[in-house]
């Protein structure tokens, strides 16, 4: 019924394929890291001086630090390319409706996520050790710090693969995706294995080339 009767949040769409290889990075202010000030301190330090780089073959993401907080940065992988998909009017009316409710649940698995992310790594740090398993915060830390509660809440069906949303701006998502993949489907995340997703909504997207490169992505090294 809200479907017929609400926005239009389902159908046929575009989606753009984009040039660039990295997303602008976003931070983490230290007051959403919910540790004590000394670890916080200790592990902002560490990243400051030895960022970490955690590769797979469809996303990169980059843990830094300045004084201002946690940094994180999504690139491309090896095999993989971003893909833009415009929140249009009908989806940002949803969006607006349901914000809080998205934003709680974005909220509390990024608080949690960030937590045992900064004790694991103050204890490898006092151990002059490594972490067990790094690449579980790539998407839990990584990746929700940088989208927003509609981002955490779709993600892309592409075959019989799933992709997360890598980033969210003000007027879009962004996926990564495989460079030879022309369409996808954007659908409601299931955030348990029994859960029912918050977004009801299915998009069938085609992808096409963009003609214009919004300033989120960065198209050549931030060092340059």
């Amino acid at each position: 019924m809200y479907l017929n009767l609400g926005p239009d949040i389902d159908g046929k769409r575009i989606g753009y394929s984009q040039t660039g290889t990295m997303m602008q990075p976003k931070t983490v202010p230290p007051a959403m890291i919910n540790v004590p000030p000394e670890i916080r301190s200790a592990v902002l330090a560490y990243f400051e001086s030895d960022p970490e780089t955690m590769r797979s073959q469809f996303v990169e993401t980059r843990f830094s630090a300045t004084p201002e907080g946690l940094q994180i940065q999504v690139l491309t992988g090896s095999d993989s390319r971003f893909v833009r998909f415009p929140i249009d009017a009908d989806l940002r009316a949803w969006y607006n409706d349901h914000f809080d409710e998205l934003e709680q649940a974005r909220g509390k698995g990024l608080s949690d996520s960030l937590k045992a992310f900064f004790t694991d790594w103050d204890v490898a740090i006092r151990n002059n050790s490594g972490v067990e398993d790094p690449l579980k915060y790539r998407n839990s830390v990584g990746l929700t710090s940088c989208i927003g509660g509609l981002g955490y809440h779709v993600e892309v069906q592409a075959g019989k693969s799933l992709y997360p949303c890598v980033y969210e701006d003000d007027g879009n998502l962004y996926f990564l995706l495989p460079m030879k993949r022309d369409d996808f489907k954007i659908i409601g995340r299931r955030l348990t294995e029994k859960s029912l997703p918050i977004f009801p909504g299915v998009y069938d997207v085609s992808i096409r080339p963009d003609s214009k490169t919004p300033r989120s992505v960065v198209t050549k090294p931030a060092s340059e």
